[in-house]
């Protein structure tokens, strides 16, 4: 059935692609133009104000602010004044032109005409924002201290340049691309560079970053021992606090580096558990089975892991469409009293899909409880309220940040270079990075997915379990 907002949302695409060659045909994505960025601005304010009704006023307010972060984005990439930071927390976009608008609300912040309140499609969404060099998102300089200073940067890589570009082309812009995030984070200062989402992949770990300029003077992280650890201590805070069942714990996409790793640390930590392991590679969990021993049981699918147990890590790269399992097998999933703890960005489930089938996803994430906030982003960007990565696809919670990013963050303040992880990360890699953020007051956040918090338990449990967001010692 078409409503007559997918009527306005067409009308506005293909009144774009008709009056002008930015929106049609295969982008340039490794062009950073300021001219060209400000003309799809202007043509979108016009195609929304000609083809829906939309309010004009509001449309006139988000075309003004949009022009605003466009020249503040241009203004900062061309700058040469360091800004004095220490490191930069380096992610992508997660958001594709086939996303449905799970992602959205990701760009709301820097693009407001680019939303689905103004009938615009993920594909135009997209569109709007090629051209733009790499983007200054957030800082976190709470802190006086240099080494405690740090910014969020989002490179420009994109999900649509596998659709429009041969793997090696595509290859080759996400190097270039790459290549510009670095040097305009040594501009700013920064020493320690985290990666983020699909970046240590992309990059292997940051073996291809050192072919980039000053990769002698850079140590880069993958950030995936702060994830395991906060994989693991989001289990344990499930299990000791709200009574799930540790005997039995699922691991989907255990044959990756993530997913392996959190297998050996968890079996370390916990003589009781027992992991329940899929992965579409199965001579991975076969070898990971004959390298762990008899605690791993090898499982035939992600169904047949999410029913035996309450809780199961999700360590998947792509995603879990449950509509599909569903359909495929003619039998539906019933999620009650389980919980996915999804460590994957962008998420590997779909909430309202867990949630409709009685189940609870909460996402992987920790909460700064430093003594001066060095890890908590200011917002200096976003007029004082710091970016969440969106509303509706991001973090709740001001004090909350992924794992990868408070890797970087604790690295860089302790100047522990040799806890930076360059490869598949280890059982040490992940006792390293852990102590570390004990150190300096890096807790579960919250329970939360995609900007949302997630309800587990009784109203006096969360009471009970929000409170160590507030630190109770005097971390460093």
């Amino acid at each position: 059935m078409t409503t007559a907002m997918d009527e306005q949302c067409r009308n506005v695409q293909l009144c774009l692609q008709s009056g002008s060659d930015l929106w049609d045909g295969v982008p340039d994505y490794s062009a950073f133009s300021r001219e060209q960025s400000l003309r799809r601005v202007d043509e979108l304010a016009a195609a929304i104000l000609a083809e829906t009704d939309a309010n004009p006023p509001l449309v006139r307010l988000a075309h003004e602010a949009s022009i605003r972060f466009y020249h503040n984005t241009f203004d900062a990439y061309e700058s040469s004044s360091p800004a004095d930071l220490e490191r930069v927390f380096l992610v992508t976009r997660r958001a594709s032109s086939f996303d449905a608008d799970e992602y959205a609300s990701e760009s709301r912040y820097h693009v407001p005409l680019a939303i689905p309140g103004f009938s615009v499609s993920p594909w135009i969404r997209m569109r709007a924002q090629i051209g733009l060099p790499p983007l200054l998102v957030d800082t976190y300089t709470a802190s006086n201290d240099r080494i405690r200073r740090g910014a969020v940067m989002i490179a420009p890589l994109y999900a649509d340049m596998m659709m429009h570009l041969s793997p090696s082309a595509a290859q080759t812009v996400a190097d270039q691309n790459l290549s510009s995030s670095i040097a305009f984070a040594h501009r700013l200062g920064a020493r320690v560079i985290g990666l983020g989402a699909l970046l240590p992949q992309i990059t292997r770990f940051g073996a291809t970053l050192k072919d980039f300029a000053n990769s002698e003077n850079r140590v880069t992280t993958t950030g995936h021992g702060g994830t395991v650890f906060l994989v693991c201590e989001t289990v344990n805070r499930l299990t000791k606090d709200f009574g799930y069942p540790e005997n039995e714990i699922g691991v989907l996409g255990a044959g990756g580096s993530i997913g392996g790793a959190t297998c050996e640390y968890l079996l370390s930590t916990n003589p009781k558990v027992r992991l329940n392991v899929f992965d579409v590679r199965a001579d991975r969990t076969a070898r990971l089975r004959a390298r762990l021993g008899s605690r791993v049981c090898v499982r035939e699918s992600v169904r047949s892991v999410l029913e035996r147990c309450a809780v199961t890590i999700s360590a998947i790269t792509g995603y879990v469409d449950l509509d599909v399992i569903e359909a495929d097998d003619d039998m539906p999933i019933d999620l009650a009293n389980k919980v996915i703890v999804d460590d994957s960005q962008p998420g590997s489930f779909h909430r309202h899909q867990v949630e409709a089938r009685n189940g609870v996803l909460v996402w992987v994430v920790g909460s700064d409880g430093s003594r001066d906030s060095f890890l908590t982003r200011d917002g200096s960007m976003t007029q004082g309220v710091p970016y969440n990565y969106g509303d509706g696809a991001g973090l709740f919670g001001p004090a909350s940040e992924f794992g990868c990013g408070l890797e970087a963050g604790v690295i860089a303040a302790s100047g522990a270079d040799d806890a930076a992880i360059r490869g598949p990360v280890t059982t040490a890699d992940v006792v390293r990075v852990g102590a570390l953020f004990e150190q300096y007051g890096v807790e579960v956040a919250a329970f939360q997915s995609y900007g949302q918090p997630v309800s587990i338990g009784s109203p006096a449990q969360e009471t009970l379990f929000r409170q160590p967001d507030q630190p109770t010692a005097n971390p460093v």
